[in-house]
């Protein structure tokens, strides 16, 4: 998981582009990077801006002097592939004959590591670890034969196992390119006056796009990137090469709908906000809940708990306060991290919770130890009972493809079982704990075989085997 922004033909990129990734802040907050181009000569100079840090520490006023032009695109890290250093953050650059190229992807390559064995074997050199490296290189290495980037990009895809949304950008042009699952969201939108402005969720396109004069205070188009096709950016058009689908299943991360998404975002078409309120009603159904208050574990939880509120009439109070200055925990790179910072996000609200039933609500549980720290937070305030209404399934199984879900992972540790799960929080007998279930979720999307919900069901849309194979 990451996130993109960018924008082409457009005065002030960087600046645009800088908009998009705060707003993308969610989806990575361990790197931040940007590149932009004025046609003729990057910005930096001699390679990419690459710094650790949040958005707004990095891309500084004085940070933002060292880019101009009039296309740039950034990207925001949260590690799945190497390790949290410079060198895995993004853009990654490559060098062909006609000068250096730049990439920036988000997803992740089940047969990154082979690939990488293979152009060492070709010779090609690498500084990190990271699949979005070996992409890049990748193309480079193509477009020596091929000579066009239309070609290299796409001869590139037919080696590519897993899922990428990502954006390269030459001197004087950019493609945007997204594997045939579209696993991951991507979405671009067009102003009157050719300009293009991309990102990995609308939130950023809403912030991008809003002062934008050429749209005359009209909302735009909201447009998928295709998987079937390569976009080009060039000569202040936007071209489109067709790149045939071996298949034509799509398996959107069901992942995205149910944690990493913005609410006020809609990707892969669907509102985030609606979906996140039909799991709720759906769950709801399942287990006909009771208590006298609701409240959300904020802040991927609240959506689902005001449906939940508006669904069986229990009023909806707020009894654990999140400090927004903490970030996001499960996007920190390692657990010790994780631990710190829930410790330091959540407060609750002793008077609120003591002598009632509280009826909590929050989007999954991945390791557990998240929960089992808010548990015995609320637990300290002397609850009568809590229920704990999760609207995510059981996440029984390893994400290949983004999501940093490999490893300790509670519910297939306790071979599912409920009962263990909520022993293991610190849920106590009285206490109720309820999973939406897997028939209930696939419920809540208009085609379910778009999707891909191999984390809980096991079955993944492309041969996960070769994952994590040795490096040569």
């Amino acid at each position: 998981m990451c996130g993109i922004a960018g924008c082409y033909n457009t005065p002030h990129a960087p600046a645009i582009t800088r908009l998009g990734l705060f707003m993308l802040q969610h989806r990575g907050q361990e790197w931040v990077g940007m590149v932009s181009s004025d046609g003729n000569n990057f910005y930096p100079e001699r390679s990419p801006l690459r710094q650790e840090g949040l958005v707004m520490q990095v891309l500084t006023p004085a940070a933002l002097r060292s880019l101009t032009g009039h296309m740039a695109f950034g990207h925001v890290r949260y590690s799945t592939q190497g390790a949290s250093e410079l060198n895995n953050a993004q853009p990654h650059v490559a060098v062909t004959g006609e000068g250096p190229i730049f990439f920036a992807s988000n997803g992740d390559l089940v047969n990154c590591h082979e690939l990488r064995a293979a152009l060492m074997r070709e010779g090609v050199s690498f500084y990190g670890e990271n699949d979005g490296e070996v992409i890049v290189k990748l193309i480079a290495h193509r477009y020596r034969t091929c000579g066009t980037y239309v070609e290299a990009i796409r001869q590139t895809k037919k080696a590519l196992n897993g899922s990428y949304s990502g954006v390269l950008m030459t001197r004087d042009r950019m493609f945007l390119v997204r594997d045939h699952l579209e696993n991951r969201p991507f979405a671009y939108a067009a102003s009157p006056d050719g300009a293009i402005f991309f990102a990995s969720e609308s939130a950023a396109l809403d912030v991008m796009t809003r002062d934008y004069a050429a749209f005359n205070g009209e909302p735009y188009t909201l447009l998928e990137v295709p998987g079937n096709e390569i976009i080009e950016l060039a000569h202040g058009t936007l071209i489109r090469h067709p790149d045939p689908l071996p298949s034509a299943r799509r398996a959107h991360c069901i992942f995205e709908m149910i944690y990493f998404s913005r609410p006020d975002s809609t990707v892969f078409g669907t509102s985030v906000k609606e979906f996140r309120g039909r799991m709720a009603a759906a769950l709801v159904r399942e287990t006909a809940p009771e208590g006298d208050l609701v409240s959300p574990i904020p802040d991927s939880g609240t959506v689902a708990a005001i449906a939940v509120s508006t669904l069986t009439g229990i009023p909806i109070d707020l009894v654990l306060f999140r400090h927004h200055y903490a970030g996001r925990t499960f996007t920190a790179p390692d657990q010790t991290a994780r631990d710190f910072g829930v410790k330091l996000k959540f407060n609750a609200d002793r008077e609120g919770i003591a002598g009632k039933r509280v009826i909590l609500v929050d989007d999954s549980i991945v390791r557990g130890t998240t929960m089992r720290q808010i548990i015995d937070m609320i637990q300290r305030c002397g609850p009568r009972q809590i229920t704990l209404l999760i609207t995510c399934p059981l996440i029984l199984h390893p994400c290949y493809y983004g999501i940093d879900m490999k490893g300790n992972l509670i519910a297939q540790e306790l071979k599912g079982n409920v009962q263990a799960i909520k022993e293991c929080i610190g849920l106590r007998p009285d206490d109720h704990l309820h999973f939406l279930s897997l028939a209930g979720l696939r419920a809540c999307v208009p085609d379910a075989e778009a999707w891909c919900f191999a984390c809980l069901s096991g079955t993944y849309p492309t041969d996960v085997s070769g994952y994590g194979a040795p490096r040569a």
